[in-house]
């Protein structure tokens, strides 16, 4: 199984953590991975983006053209690289702020209000954890076992509050998606 990520948004949205997240728990389960960041000279609000491939496989090059799945939390980073989700690839779009998110017959397209349910569940701040935890549930390219753990792993700096909390948003959006499983990854 090869599962080839892009996760997408502006800087300051926890783009690159949740590639780290997802690319740290295909580790723990002894897969082979890459992680490749991009992002603009800004510090906050600029374009940011990292694709994550996961494999049972040797990786050739942690560049690709297309991809099995997107997370999107920004209009632009949609409408950049929908185009480039592979025929029956998963497209997770952050409802909230991707509110018209164009559509394609070949893909599953699923459109989460994550700003909303992370502030409700303590902090907006951890909506690119529930998409992550969702990515993950919808596609099987990491077991939530794994996500936990690279999850603590990752944030082992932070106050035991804010790590129980991500880890809450987390299996609320593996969980939540984990009985639509697609078949693509």
């Amino acid at each position: 199984m090869e599962c080839k990520i892009l996760i997408a948004g502006t800087g300051g949205q926890g783009i690159l953590l949740a590639g780290k997240l997802l690319a740290l728990a295909g580790l723990m389960e002894q897969r082979e991975v890459t992680w490749f960041p991009a992002y603009g000279a800004e510090m906050r609000s600029g374009v940011a983006h990292c694709s994550v491939i996961i494999s049972d496989q040797f990786i050739g090059s942690p560049i690709t053209k297309t991809f099995d799945a997107l997370v999107a939390m920004s209009p632009q980073s949609c409408a950049a690289f929908l185009p480039h989700v592979s025929p029956g690839g998963v497209v997770i779009v952050d409802a909230d702020l991707v509110p018209a998110a164009p559509g394609r017959k070949d893909i599953t397209m699923l459109s989460i209000p994550a700003l909303r349910l992370a502030a409700e569940m303590g902090s907006q701040r951890t909506a690119n954890i529930l998409l992550a935890g969702a990515l993950a549930g919808k596609t099987g390219c990491a077991s939530l076992h794994a996500l936990q753990e690279a999850l603590a792993s990752l944030g082992a700096h932070l106050n035991p509050d804010l790590l129980r909390l991500n880890k809450t948003v987390l299996d609320k959006g593996y969980s939540d998606y984990a009985d639509q499983k697609s078949a693509h990854c």
